[in-house]
């Protein structure tokens, strides 16, 4: 990360990345998409907005997980996971011991409800507040988990999507019910447009949601996580995708390695 990154991903808890998907993988990740993803499927139903007015919609969002897709549908989102610009930002911001935590794919369709804020430094619970961190030692920077949100469409201005509390990840109260459901302080609630080939990178400790989709066109998005190499966020991948993965290159299978302590860990 440049200088001037640094400080904007510590001021204000997440970066725009500009340009950082090749014209012809962002190509191949659509691709993909429209292969498996039916252009009629029925509706998803709602539940994410937690009963927000502000967040409602008329249905949910579709999701899926390209990695387990069959070839060579896969292909692209196995190159995703180990992309060496984003893992540039990765070690930068968790550290080089890091481990690949999991793919969230998300389309979403006019008309999409939007997400409750979530996430945060200060949680309702304890064990997310020991692993949503975000914290500057001796001039370097360590993150719990991280997302980086690649964009394979547009988002332009107020067509929804990411929003996001800048600088809650440094916030030492809780972020009340009401302010999540955006009923009250929406005025401190940014929308975050960026074009196709884009990524937000963001830390959980950052307090995030999605604005309901009012786009004539699909949203459509892919959340790669990851987290320190002691840590792990989620339950393990089932062996037999792992066995799947970690065939792939070395660099896959470090990342895929369970959490333990640094020693006998390959650094990314």
């Amino acid at each position: 990360m440049t200088e001037y990154e640094k400080y904007l991903f510590d001021l204000n808890g997440y970066l725009v990345v500009d340009d950082i998907l090749s014209p012809a993988l962002l190509d191949a990740l659509n691709a993909s998409i429209d292969q498996h993803m039916a252009a009629d499927a029925p509706l998803a139903p709602t539940g994410l907005n937690s009963g927000s007015e502000q967040l409602s919609g008329t249905h949910g969002r579709q999701t899926f997980s390209g990695l387990n897709w069959p070839a060579p549908w896969c292909d692209p989102f196995h190159q995703l996971m180990a992309l060496p610009k984003a893992l540039e930002y990765m070690v930068d911001t968790i550290g080089d011991d890091l481990r690949f935590e999991g793919l969230t794919g998300i389309t979403n369709t006019k008309g999409s409800e939007g997400q409750i804020l979530h996430g945060g430094g200060v949680g309702h619970s304890p064990d997310l507040e020991q692993g949503f961190f975000h914290r500057v030692e001796q001039g370097r920077m360590r993150n719990g988990e991280m997302a980086i949100a690649y964009l394979l469409s547009d988002v332009n201005p107020g067509d929804g999507g990411f929003c996001c509390i800048p600088g809650s990840h440094k916030a030492n109260f809780f972020c009340s019910w009401e302010m999540r459901r955006m009923e009250v302080g929406a005025e401190f609630v940014r929308h975050v447009p960026a074009k196709a080939g884009s990524a937000i990178l963001f830390t959980e400790a950052l307090t995030h949601g999605a604005l309901p989709w009012t786009a004539d066109h699909q949203r459509r998005i892919v959340i790669m996580r990851y987290g320190p190499g002691i840590m792990a966020f989620t339950p393990p991948a089932p062996p037999e995708t792992l066995a799947e993965l970690s065939a792939l290159s070395p660099l896959h299978e470090a990342l895929l390695k369970p959490p333990s302590f640094q020693i006998g860990r390959a650094h990314v």
